[in-house]
């Protein structure tokens, strides 16, 4: 009879992955919640308006008001999908529940679809936004923290004996 599989490290710590770009999006929600103001978006702010937030609020204060409670009501958004993200990695993604697995598909997603929309706006990579840099981390260490426990969420079936 074959012995069990034994867990490997980079299999039973990969959850901390998931666990750190919560803590990190609820970090940049909160600012968002707190502040209203674009995070790390300055470039993209002027890459689009022409002009950087400070200024984009100082001739178009009612605009800037608008901005201001989208960004607010956005970051609340991320916020809650970060602090999921938290509880999932620190319970299920850690038990190696399949379903767990499947939701966290939803990080690597939603970083390419964030980024391809900021970009099909005409703006330059580099001179794009805080989203856009997020995404160059969070995109490989997710697509990491998906593969490298692979095996812990779908084992190899074992063939019967006859």
């Amino acid at each position: 009879m074959a012995e069990p599989r034994s867990e490997r490290a980079y299999e039973k710590h990969a959850w901390l992955i998931f666990f750190a770009l919560g803590i990190v999006g609820v970090v940049i929600g909160l600012n968002g919640v707190f502040t209203g103001r674009p995070y790390g978006e300055d470039a993209l702010v002027k890459s689009v308006t022409g002009v950087g937030w400070d200024e984009l609020a100082a001739s178009n204060p009612r605009f800037a008001t608008y901005a201001s409670l989208y960004i607010r009501f956005s970051s609340v958004a991320a916020l809650f999908f970060s602090f999921l993200s938290v509880m999932i990695a620190w319970k299920s993604y850690r038990r190696a529940e399949r379903w767990a697995w499947y939701a966290f598909w939803a990080i690597p997603i939603s970083a390419l679809a964030s980024t391809g929309i900021i970009l099909s706006g005409g703006v330059s990579f580099w001179d794009s936004s805080g989203s856009v840099y997020y995404t160059l981390v969070a995109l490989p260490l997710s697509l990491l923290a998906l593969f490298l426990p692979y095996r812990k969420f779908f084992p190899k079936r074992r063939a019967r004996p006859s």
